[in-house]
C-alpha cells in the first residue's frame, strides 16, 4: 500500500506571519501534503488560504470533507474546525 508523507502544523492567531513565511519557503515539488490548523473564532471568516497562497509555490485551500489527499498541496482547516485524515481523505 502506498503512503503519503504529511506535514502537520498548528498555530494560534498570532502565527499568521510565521505560517506565511513557512509556506512560502516550501518547494514546488514537495513530496508531502501539508495540513495547517490556526485558531480562528467560529464567527470569523478565514482568509488564511488566500494569505498563504500569495507567495506559495504550492496550492493552498481550505480542506473539504472527503477530499482526496495530494502531495504538494496545503490543506487549511476552516474556522472552528479540526482536520481529520482518514485513509487518503481529508475532512474538516
Amino acid at each position: 500500500m502506498a503512503t503519503l508523507d504529511t506535514i502537520v502544523i498548528g498555530a494560534s492567531a498570532g502565527g499568521v506571519q510565521a505560517l506565511t513565511k513557512l509556506v512560502a519557503d516550501l518547494p514546488a515539488n514537495l513530496p508531502a501534503a501539508v495540513f495547517i490548523v490556526l485558531h480562528i473564532p467560529a464567527n470569523s471568516p478565514s482568509w488564511l488560504p488566500v494569505i498563504l497562497a500569495r507567495d506559495a509555490k504550492l496550492r493552498v485551500d481550505h480542506a473539504k470533507d472527503d477530499e482526496p489527499l495530494r502531495q504538494g498541496r496545503v490543506y487549511v482547516a476552516p474556522p472552528d474546525q479540526h482536520l481529520l485524515i482518514e485513509a487518503g481523505l481529508a475532512g474538516a
